[in-house]
């Protein structure tokens, strides 16, 4: 590097100061959009929503006991519902498979498979923040 004038040098310094600069953003801003989803899939769990709104309501000592049994309340409610919509976005995701699969022709279905399903190969390294398997899984599997 003794050769390289002032003005390449400082070029150099420029571009590699930028680069380490979107690679940091880019790792703050995935680390802080994982945990805002979270949050939001946490709130889809029974324990998830009684802490969230545990830690919401500030009651006072009086109603402690009280909000702790509505919340809770709820949250099984809240459960139950979230549990029968995703049985019933599975079954029409299963009928529109089945619909399609009577028109398209093997390599379309094919296609259609790789395809759709590309996303979930991509995504196997990420975190996985549900228990239960996404509501569009392939069919044939069952």
């Amino acid at each position: 590097m003794k050769n390289l004038n002032i003005k390449v040098k400082t070029a150099i310094i420029g571009v590699v100061t930028l680069l380490v600069g979107l690679l940091l953003g880019a790792l703050i801003h995935r680390a802080i959009s994982q945990e805002r989803i979270r949050k939001i899939m946490d709130v889809r769990t029974h324990d998830g929503f009684v802490r969230r709104f545990e830690r919401g309501i500030i009651p006072g000592n009086t109603q402690r006991e009280s909000v702790k049994k509505i919340i809770r309340k709820y949250a099984r409610k809240f459960q139950q519902i979230n549990q029968e919509q995703r049985e019933r976005v599975t079954l029409m995701f299963k009928e529109f498979y089945e619909e399609l699969s009577e028109v398209l022709t093997p390599e379309q279905m094919k296609h259609f498979r790789r395809r759709f399903f590309q996303q979930r190969r991509l995504n196997r390294h990420r975190p996985r923040f549900r228990k239960d398997p996404p509501p569009f899984h392939d069919p044939r599997k069952d």
